[in-house]
């Protein structure tokens, strides 16, 4: 999955945004052309996530151009839901674009007992429904429980898989 960085909703703080991410100032033209550079540089990319985006996934004029483009070459897209105003669900939908969205963030607290409870609100969930997104960070405490609840996941039937096998 490409990891595509979208403009924030920084409010009034201060956040060093990396080159070429997605902004509301940008024309249609340079939004498809971020996207293009960006694909290019991961070419196996079966699917796009947000990088933040907070901000870019409420606006339906962003998400109408990524997720065209994303179409033309069969990608799916994966919203981090990092705004619960994302509009990726409806613009999903009105281009018929392959789309989800994350049930749980692992680690919203640096915190190995939240993680752990988290990880367990994972299991419950996908024991229930079938299946069930979870993304975190690479920190050093959220690979720790991790490391140690995986093999117990395991037992109860949990299978960790990619994010494109459940989209397609």
């Amino acid at each position: 999955i490409l990891h595509f960085p979208m403009q924030p909703d920084m409010g009034n703080r201060k956040i060093g945004l990396e080159r070429d991410t997605v902004n509301s100032t940008m024309s249609d033209d340079q939004i498809r052309l971020v996207l293009e550079r960006a694909l290019g540089s991961v070419s196996y990319a079966k699917g796009v996530s947000n990088h933040m985006g907070s901000l870019a996934t409420q606006d339906k004029r962003i998400m109408s151009i990524v997720f065209k483009e994303l179409k033309k070459r069969e990608l799916f897209f994966f919203d981090s839901l990092s705004s619960s105003k994302s509009v990726g669900k409806e613009v999903a939908n009105e281009v018929n674009l392959k789309f989800t969205s994350r049930d749980f963030f692992l680690d919203n607290l640096d915190d190995k007992e939240y993680i752990r409870e988290q990880l367990q609100k994972v299991n419950e969930f996908a024991q229930e429904f079938g299946a069930a997104i979870a993304i975190g960070h690479p920190r050093p405490k959220t690979l720790e429980v991790l490391a140690e609840q995986m093999p117990l996941l395991d037992q109860a039937g949990i299978r960790f898989v990619f994010i494109s096998d459940l989209i397609e």
